[in-house]
Formats: structure tokens, C-alpha cells, sequence
């Protein structure tokens, strides 16, 4: 198993966690911002991608992972209007259809948890970490002190 180095004088490894095969767990860190503003002082509007967030999470589920997800303020995120259309899915209705499914339903979505709340408890019980990138965490990831203590 990989090593982790926390600091200088400790590391921490994944022998050390109390999981079991069958609790395998991914943290999905989301950006809970939905508008980003420009130099200009124009916004624009922001969010988590359909795609990009529904078609790893539907593979990392059926894999047998069960997903956790935490945004800076345990706020629902919002998805970035403009990825909802089936384009982004080859035009198959059916993938789409599946994706918007997926996220409007798996229980972690409708409840995140705070960043802080994540930062404060045992990150050994995570298998991986899942990070979204686009415009949306650049409002509220970038800068966040817990999500730096996650990262760590």
C-alpha cells in the first residue's frame, strides 16, 4: 500500500485504516459555486458538468464504491446548464437520460457534507479522492483551507 507523508516527523499508511473490503469509500469534492465573476465584472454562469461528473461516478459505483460527497458549505451543488444536453453524451438519449438519473438520485448528491466536517475526521476510510475541475472551483476550492487539509 501506498505511503502518505503528513509532515516531516509522521506518515500515515493504508494498513493503518480499519476498512473492509466491502467499505469501499470515494470522496467527491464539488464546487458549491454556480456563478463566477469576471474581471469585467460581468458573471457568468458555473457548476459542475453532467458528464464529467456522472459518467466517472456511475463507473466508480458500479466498480462496488460507494461515493461521499462534500462541498465547501455542505451546499447541493449545481449543475452547469449549459452541459445538460444530451451532446455531451454522442446524442444518446439513453446515456443522458442515465447520467441525469444518476445525479438526481444517488443519495450523497442530495446531502454533501462540509469540507470542514471532512477535514476534521479520519480521511483513512477514503479509497480515493474525486475532484472535479472547470471554472466553478476556482470560486470556492482554490482558496479553501479544509480542502487543503484533505489534499495533504
Amino acid at each position: 500500500m501506498p505511503e502518505f507523508a503528513t509532515n516531516s516527523n509522521q506518515t500515515d499508511t493504508m494498513e493503518n485504516t480499519k476498512k473492509t473490503e466491502n467499505e469501499k469509500i470515494v470522496l467527491v469534492v464539488l464546487s458549491a459555486e454556480n456563478e463566477l465573476k469576471m474581471n469585467d465584472n460581468s458573471t457568468i454562469h458555473t457548476g459542475y458538468f453532467l458528464d464529467e461528473l456522472a459518467v466517472p461516478a456511475q463507473a466508480l459505483v458500479a466498480a462496488g464504491y460507494t461515493l461521499e460527497l462534500a462541498t465547501p458549505d455542505g451546499v447541493v451543488p449545481t449543475m452547469d446548464k449549459n452541459s445538460n444536453d444530451v451532446v455531451y453524451f454522442n446524442n444518446d438519449q439513453t446515456a443522458y437520460k442515465k447520467a441525469l438519473d444518476f445525479v438526481n438520485t444517488y443519495p450523497a448528491f442530495s446531502k454533501p457534507k462540509k469540507l470542514s466536517e471532512v477535514a476534521n475526521s479520519d480521511l483513512n476510510k477514503y479509497s480515493a479522492l474525486f475532484v472535479m475541475g472547470g471554472r466553478a472551483p476556482m470560486t470556492d476550492l482554490m482558496q479553501n483551507t479544509d480542502f487543503g487539509k484533505i489534499l495533504r
